[in-house]
């Protein structure tokens, strides 16, 4: 965990090219060991991605009219995908899926794949399995060794719209010249939130978890802990793990404790305390500063204005930039 809240790189990076080793090498360093096939290609033709990387989470922007068949490793790591163009199609063993554009996937861990790609304009996320996990422990207080994906396509049309809408914001906010990624805060909550999304969207074994009994009382002074820590650590990333781990209990029984004292999630009791700072930090900003409510939403874990602008609403009862006027 990050010992304060300053600003994290976002590593960007560009690549080109129309030569097939050059391409090859290039997914083999950013996405995964493979043995690429091309189909055609001519003079015209070119392999293009934008890349960004912070803590946590990764997004690239690809549009190749280069066609190929790629053998992949197994992934390691959840590679969810958006496809504005073209066509793509999947293959493992047997089983064959084609991918028109408008669609969104994933592909699965430690399954080897072999990938068509062909005219192709395409987002991809990038997220690393251990969050998933996690955001599947917070959400469903299932294990994390327990999570399984029983399909790579969104459950219903509907829920895959608002994937797509997501994982556009999500990729945008990495991709851009000036990140708002390099809010900590604010890349921990979109990553968060992206996770549970997921957890939402593709069937996995979180949606049906069977009941489980309670894991027992937990004392006040357990719940005081953890409240005590996110007040001294508001201004950094956190986890529910890491939460738990300084009140000294698992992640599952603070979430009952929170529900039970609080009515609320760890973190979204985390996210009370982080809107009672921006309030404090907007009634107290200097007329001089050039303070933007845009700003002080980032720096708290909001991507969207509006969002925090509904949220500081419905806790203070006016807006944030009517309590920005009036200071």
């Amino acid at each position: 965990m990050a010992t304060n809240g300053a600003a994290q790189p976002v590593q960007r990076s560009e690549f080109s090219s129309r030569d097939e080793g050059e391409v090859e090498a290039f997914i083999r360093q950013m996405h995964i060991g493979n043995q690429t096939r091309f189909v055609s290609v001519n003079e015209e033709a070119r392999f293009t991605a934008t890349v960004a990387e912070a803590d946590g989470i990764a997004a690239d922007r690809i549009r190749t009219t280069v066609d190929y068949w790629a053998v992949t490793d197994p992934f390691d790591y959840f590679f969810f995908l958006a496809l504005h163009h073209g066509r793509m199609q999947v293959r493992n063993g047997r089983d064959e899926l084609r991918i028109p554009a408008g669609s969104a996937l994933f592909y699965p861990l430690a399954v080897p794949l072999e990938v068509g790609v062909f005219d192709a304009a395409a987002q991809v996320l990038r997220l690393p399995a251990a969050r998933l996990a996690a955001a599947a422990e917070e959400s469903a207080g299932i294990d994390p060794a327990s999570l399984r994906f029983e399909s790579v396509t969104p459950a219903t049309p509907a829920m895959g719209r608002h994937w797509l809408a997501l994982l556009d914001l999500a990729s945008n906010a990495l991709l851009a010249d000036n990140s708002v990624m390099t809010h900590p805060v604010l890349a921990g909550e979109l990553t968060r939130t992206v996770a549970i999304t997921a957890l939402h969207t593709f069937p996995n074994t979180a949606m049906t978890v069977p009941y489980q009994p309670g894991p027992g009382w937990v004392p006040p002074a357990t719940v005081r802990r953890a409240t005590d820590f996110m007040q001294s650590h508001a201004g950094q990333p956190l986890t529910l793990e890491q939460i738990a781990a300084a009140a000294g209990v698992t992640g599952r029984a603070l979430q009952y404790a929170f529900r039970r004292y609080y009515g609320t999630t760890p973190i979204g009791y985390l996210r009370r305390i982080r809107l009672e700072r921006a309030d404090a930090e907007l009634r107290t900003a200097d007329p001089d500063a050039g303070v933007q409510v845009g700003l002080v939403a980032r720096k708290w874990g909001w991507a969207s204005p509006s969002q925090f602008s509904q949220a500081y609403q419905e806790r203070f009862g006016v807006r944030p930039s009517h309590t920005l006027r009036n200071r």
